[in-house]
């Protein structure tokens, strides 16, 4: 069946290790929408198998005001397994729980680092890339049609 979903954003610190010791320095968000397909055994328990094509963006917001908000989008594979449950009702509509693990089929590798004294935006860009989730575990309760 056509599957669709969203994350809502979530935000963790971005910490940077430095000789002073570990500081935060910016709080990193990621939130997604994300439509694809999937094939699902209905046996004693549900086994499914898809794809989905997930619209990502990240963000990496500085605490020091003095730096801009470093914002990107990127459009990824993942691929997804699921095992749950289907209750069964008299509608068409039925209800279902089910824990799902997704991997991404591409991801950005970090950047090498910026020269002494230079600022580069496509490295920082390709650092927040690089920060994205590699790999998600869900509950996911919904509606089949």
């Amino acid at each position: 069946g056509l599957t669709a979903s969203y994350r809502f954003k979530g935000t963790s610190d971005f910490n940077v290790e430095s000789p002073y010791g570990t500081e935060k320095t910016a709080d990193f968000t990621s939130e997604y929408f994300a439509v694809g397909a999937q094939y699902v055994w209905r046996r004693a328990i549900d086994l499914g198998i898809g794809l989905q094509v997930r619209f990502e963006k990240q963000a990496a917001e500085p605490t020091d005001r003095f730096f801009e908000t470093i914002s990107v989008n990127q459009v990824r594979p993942w691929l997804s397994a699921t095992a749950g449950h289907t209750f069964k009702t008299t509608g068409s509509t039925k209800p279902f729980v089910a824990l799902s693990l997704a991997l991404p089929l591409t991801s950005e590798s970090k950047p090498a680092p910026n020269p002494p004294n230079t600022e580069s935006k496509a490295n920082d860009e390709q650092l927040v890339k690089s920060l994205a989730p590699d790999f998600e575990i869900a509950l996911q309760v919904g509606l089949r049609f």
